[in-house]
C-alpha cells in the first residue's frame, strides 16, 4: 500500500500530476502574499490601491481555475486507470458515516472520482474519503470464496505480491516514454505510456531508461528475495535441455542463481530455460512434481552439446534458435565472431545493432558517426567476409536511424 499523496505521483500521469502539484503551489503562494499584504498599512493612493487590489484578485483567479482545471483532469486520469483495474483505492469514509477501519473504495458505472488536494481527500457519489491508500491491481472480488488467489502467473504474481513501492515508480517513469519507446526496451511495461506531451533530450532518455531498467531488475530481485525467504514458490515447464509439457516445482534454494527474463516470461537457470511460469503462496501445491527431472548440477556439459556432425538432424526450431542465440552474441558481445555469411547480407545484422545501440542510450547524435561506428564493427565480426562501407551503411540505415 502507498498513501494517497504518492498515489497521485506514481499511479497516475506523472506530467497530470506535476500540473496538480505547481496549481497547488501557485494558489498557497498567492494566498499567503495576500494576506501579508492586507496585514500591512500602505500610504498609497486609494486609486493605486484599488487596482492593485484588481490585480491580485485577477492572480488568484486564474490560478484557481489552474488548480480546478488540473484537478479535473488527473481525477479523469484517475478514473479512467481505476475502471482498467491497474489500482483500487482503500480509504476511511467520513460522510455520511466514519467507520474506524478503511474500506474499499468501489467506482460503479459512470461515476468520477472528485479529489479536494488541499484536505487531501476525494469524492465518490457524494462519499468523502480520508487517508486514501492505493493497492495495485483490481479490487477484490466480494463473491471470491478465498479473497486474494493463491496462485498467479509470473506477471501477476508481480504486480500483486512486489514491493508496491518498485511498481509506483516503475509507472511513474514509464510516463516519460511513449508507448513504442517502451516496447523497443528489453523489459516489460505496466501500460503507463506518456501522452506524448514532452520529448526528453537525449541524454536525459538515456538516463530515465537506464533508470527504468534498474526499476525492473529491482522488481525481479525482489521477488528472487520473497522465493528465497519461503514466500513464494515457483513452477515452470522445461524447455532446455530436455523439452517437456508440463509444469515441475523449481526449488527454491536455487533462487540466487534465477535469471528471469521478465519481457518473455522465461526463467533460465544452469543451463536450464522454463516457460509458463506460476507462483504459489502455498508450499503443498507447488511441491507435487508431475514427473522425475534431472538436477542442473548433474547435467553434465558434453551432454548439452551440439556437435557439427548432429546439426543435420535438428528440427526446424532448433535451427533457429541457435541462430537467433548466435545474432544475440554478435550484437551483445564484446568478443563474439560473425561466422563468414557468403553471400547473405550483412546489413539487417548492422540494422539490429543499430537498434540495440538506441535502446541502450549509445546511439550517435549524427548518422555519419553512427554509420562509421558500425562499419568498424561489422568489420570486428567478420574479418574474413566483405563488409559494406561507412557510406553504404548511411545509405541504407536512413529512414531507420531517424525514427529511432
Amino acid at each position: 500500500m502507498v498513501p494517497f499523496t504518492t498515489v497521485l505521483h506514481g499511479l497516475c500521469s506523472p506530467g497530470m500530476a506535476d500540473d496538480l502539484r505547481r496549481a497547488l503551489q501557485a494558489v498557497e503562494k498567492l494566498q499567503e502574499e495576500n494576506a501579508t499584504s492586507d496585514g500591512l498599512t500602505t500610504t498609497a493612493t486609494e486609486g493605486a490601491a484599488a487596482a492593485e487590489a484588481t490585480k491580485r484578485n485577477a492572480a488568484t483567479v486564474r490560478a484557481q481555475f489552474e488548480l480546478a482545471r488540473a484537478t479535473v483532469v488527473l481525477a479523469e486520469d484517475l478514473s479512467c486507470r481505476i475502471r482498467r483495474g491497474e489500482f483500487h483505492l482503500q480509504g476511511r469514509l467520513m460522510q455520511p458515516e466514519s467507520p474506524a477501519s478503511p474500506v474499499v473504495i468501489t467506482l460503479a458505472l459512470g461515476t468520477r472520482v472528485a479529489i479536494d488536494p488541499v484536505a487531501n481527500t476525494v469524492d465518490i457519489a457524494g462519499r468523502v474519503y480520508a487517508d486514501v491508500q492505493g493497492i495495485l491491481g483490481p479490487p477484490p472480488s466480494a463473491t471470491a470464496d478465498e479473497g486474494t488467489p493463491r496462485r498467479l502467473p509470473l506477471w501477476d504474481a508481480l504486480v500483486t505480491w512486489c514491493d508496491p513501492k518498485i511498481l509506483c515508480e516503475i509507472r511513474r517513469n514509464e510516463g516519460f516514454f511513449s508507448r513504442a519507446e517502451l516496447r523497443s526496451f528489453d523489459y516489460p511495461t505496466l501500460g503507463t505510456a506518456g501522452n506524448g506531451g514532452g520529448k526528453l533530450s537525449r541524454s536525459a532518455f538515456s538516463s530515465a531508461s537506464e533508470q527504468l531498467g534498474r526499476l525492473w531488475a529491482d522488481l525481479a530481485r525482489d521477488m528472487i528475495r520473497r522465493i528465497e525467504r519461503g514466500e513464494v514458490y515457483l513452477q515452470g515447464v522445461q524447455m532446455q535441455p530436455e523439452r517437456r509439457t508440463e509444469r515441475e516445482p523449481i526449488p527454491s534454494t536455487w533462487a540466487a542463481d534465477f535469471n528471469f527474463d521478465l519481457k518473455a516470461g522465461t526463467l533460465t537457470i544452469a543451463g536450464s530455460r522454463y516457460v509458463a511460469l506460476t507462483c504459489s503462496l502455498d508450499q503443498a501445491e507447488a511441491s507435487c512434481a508431475t514427473q522425475p527431472r534431472a538436477e542442473p548440477s548433474l547435467i553434465t556439459p558434453s551432454q548439452r552439446i551440439i556437435r557439427p556432425e548432429d546439426v543435420a538432424d535438428l528440427d526446424d526450431e532448433t535451427i533457429l534458435v541457435l541462430l537467433e542465440e548466435h545474432a544475440r552474441r554478435v550484437v551483445e558481445g564484446p568478443d563474439a565472431k560473425l561466422i563468414a555469411p557468403g553471400k547473405v547480407s550483412l546489413m539487417p545484422l548492422i540494422k539490429r545493432k543499430m537498434e540495440h545501440r538506441a535502446a541502450t542510450g549509445k546511439l550517435l547524435p549524427d548518422l555519419t558517426g553512427e554509420a562509421k561506428w558500425l562499419a568498424d564493427w561489422i568489420a570486428e565480426k567478420a574479418p574474413s567476409h566483405h563488409c559494406p562501407t561507412a557510406g553504404s551503411i548511411e545509405n541504407s540505415l536512413r529512414s531507420r536511424y531517424r525514427g529511432l
